[in-house]
């Protein structure tokens, strides 16, 4: 697996736990009404098999009332359990060093590349969490 596939997977598990968190019982269907996105695509994002264009980023996040700053941080800190989850046992690797940040971003930065610039809040934001220059 590519460096950026496994980033984009691990966004879409921590923006899936995220989303499955805040809805809680609602309905999918419920929620992605009130956001204006298809369910089917709400669908998706909750199942971590698609990541959202800013605009539906700035959607589930409203729906929610949650600020983007505030949203970004619960998605790190959901894609930090993720990867935390995946290592061997007894390596609880996160992103608290400098240079774990700063991987993550740089990973980050390609994979938005990649993907037409749909995510470039989320990676502005990514940025300021890791104290680099968005």
């Amino acid at each position: 697996m590519k460096k950026n596939d496994a980033l984009r997977e691990l966004v879409g598990q921590g923006l899936g736990r995220v989303l499955k968190a805040h809805r809680g019982k609602r309905k999918q269907a419920e929620l992605a009404e009130r956001a204006g996105i298809r369910p089917n695509n709400w669908s998706l994002y909750e199942s971590g098999k698609r990541l959202p264009g800013k605009e539906n980023f700035e959607r589930l996040a409203g729906v929610f009332k949650i600020p983007i700053p505030e949203f970004v941080g619960e998605i790190m800190e959901a894609c930090q359990a993720v990867a935390g989850e995946e290592r061997p046992s007894g390596d609880r690797g996160d992103l608290r060093t400098q240079a774990q940040r700063e991987e993550f971003a740089r990973l980050l930065d390609i994979f938005v590349e990649q993907s037409s610039r749909s995510l470039e809040t989320f990676r502005a934001m990514v940025h300021l969490w890791a104290g680099l220059e968005p």
